[in-house]
């Protein structure tokens, strides 16, 4: 059995053991949440959460109970287990991040169903369920939609932003009154000839001749379709992503942009406007010259995104950041940034290096337990407390700051590599019991004849010691 432990949540909870919850009351964030009945934590939590249960067995009957569950943004990965939930007419899981959709195959009760904004690359999964009449899988990867010609039931449905090129798997859906097929890579549209219902289509920014549209328009059916413009803020950034998609001149839709995953600028960039359509995108960096990048909020609907390297831009503000829930590398050095406050959500990040920045408060990083290496080094830091339940760290960078006192690094069992040198450190003696320690730096600190003493001891004992003599 597994316990979460609740830091963050919409709904919290805070009650005595032995009373059921309030949802709306304000939780200790010391609260556990058990993690027992689905393979992915925060789909438990969610569950456990709209049930009004932090911890026990969640009967058939109460998993039964839930016929509603909207669980957008959550970070969820996997949906394993999620067919306990039988009763469910609808689900609605966008901006997540799961691929394998086979564990829904079970929920033949569903009506509505989203699924946009994850991975998924194959919509085998749903073959099932034909009782869905709404469905929404825009944002995805799907090259292939073959498995939804057996959901003859469906009224509305939703492909927008994909990478689409066939639509004769829909003939046989004679419900279908509204479809979105935005951005894909279709030419043909002579399936939809054989769908009656059909009132209302969205083709923008497909490679279509705007000649075979007339037809649809005499059926009286509502056409929605243009090429947007490319809309990019600076001319770095559509320099490069038109040379990522061998792409010189001309048009280029939201499908082509889709298929970029990973973008590296340099240069003096200024804006990054625009940079939000590439939805799929993973890896992202800049290496600037000193040119004012000011807003990068723009990154904040990229919840694609694993690893974000800002450096030399005069960056001051973090906002835009706190929704990308997958970030798991995050590197900021060389920049002006004071505030870390946005960075406080991304419980996901295990190295981060924000070096050479204008930082005093850490206090935003206390929650960030999975952290594995963390570069503070060159800023105006002091108190270095608030990093205490960090427990994870294997290397930690804080030279050049104004700490004095090491004493939270106590419990950090793991940590293999210290960097503390240009502080106002006298007594190291916490670092006597760190079992993995192997290399510290302690020149530049005014150390007492004591610490030194100590530093001999670390040396005796194998660890590599770069102090003053």
């Amino acid at each position: 059995m597994i316990f979460v432990l609740l830091t963050l949540l919409p709904l919290l909870w805070g009650c005595s053991a032995n009373e059921p919850p309030l949802a709306g009351t304000p939780v200790d964030p010391a609260v556990l949440f058990e993690h027992s009945t689905f393979a992915d934590a925060a789909l438990e939590l969610e569950v456990r959460s709209l049930l009004g249960r932090p911890r026990g067995e969640l009967s058939t009957a109460e998993l039964n109970s839930i016929e509603i569950l909207d669980a957008g943004r959550k970070g969820i990965e996997d949906l394993t287990g999620i067919d306990r939930l039988a009763h469910l007419r609808v689900l609605r899981l966008s901006a997540n991040a799961f691929s394998d959709i086979s564990p829904l195959q079970m929920l033949n009760r569903l009506e509505e169903l989203d699924l946009g904004q994850n991975n998924i690359t194959d919509a085998g999964g749903l073959t099932a369920l034909g009782t869905l009449q709404v469905l929404v899988l825009s944002n995805n990867q799907l090259t292939e939609i073959g498995p939804l010609a057996q959901l003859t039931r469906l009224t509305q449905l939703d492909l927008d932003h994909n990478q689409i090129s066939n639509l004769s798997p829909l003939r046989g859906l004679k419900l279908l009154r509204l479809l979105n097929f935005d951005d894909n890579f279709v030419r043909d549209l002579s399936a939809l000839e054989a769908l009656p219902a059909l009132r209302r289509v969205e083709l923008s920014g497909n490679p279509i001749d705007l000649e075979i549209l007339a037809p649809l328009r005499e059926r009286g059916i509502q056409v929605g379709f243009y090429l947007p413009p490319l809309g990019i803020g600076d001319d770095i950034l559509e320099e490069e992503i038109r040379e990522t998609l061998g792409i010189e001149t001309g048009e280029i839709s939201d499908a082509n942009l889709r298929t970029i995953q990973r973008l590296s600028l340099r240069g003096a960039v200024s804006s990054i406007r625009g940079i939000e359509r590439l939805t799929n995108l993973r890896i992202f960096s800049v290496i600037g010259v000193r040119a004012p990048l000011n807003d990068i909020s723009p990154l904040s609907d990229l919840i694609r995104l694993r690893e974000i390297s800002i450096f030399n831009t005069e960056l001051t503000s973090l906002q835009g950041l706190f929704q990308l829930r997958l970030l798991r590398r995050l590197r900021l050095d060389s920049n002006r940034i004071e505030d870390l406050s946005p960075l406080g959500q991304l419980t996901g990040v295990n190295d981060m290096s924000l070096g050479t920045n204008q930082i005093r408060d850490v206090f935003p990083l206390r929650r960030l337990i999975r952290m594995v290496k963390l570069n503070l080094s060159n800023n105006e830091i002091r108190d270095l407390g608030p990093l205490v339940k960090l427990i994870a760290l294997e290397e930690l960078n804080f030279n050049r700051n104004d700490v004095s006192s090491l004493a939270f690094v106590a419990n950090m069992q793991k940590l293999r590599v210290l960097n503390c040198s240009t502080n106002l450190i006298e007594d190291i003696s916490p670092l006597l019991d760190l079992p993995a320690l192997t290399r510290v730096s302690l020149q530049g600190n005014p150390l007492s004849d004591k610490a030194k003493a100590h530093a001999r001891e670390l040396i005796d004992r194998g660890v590599t010691v770069i102090a003053p003599q």
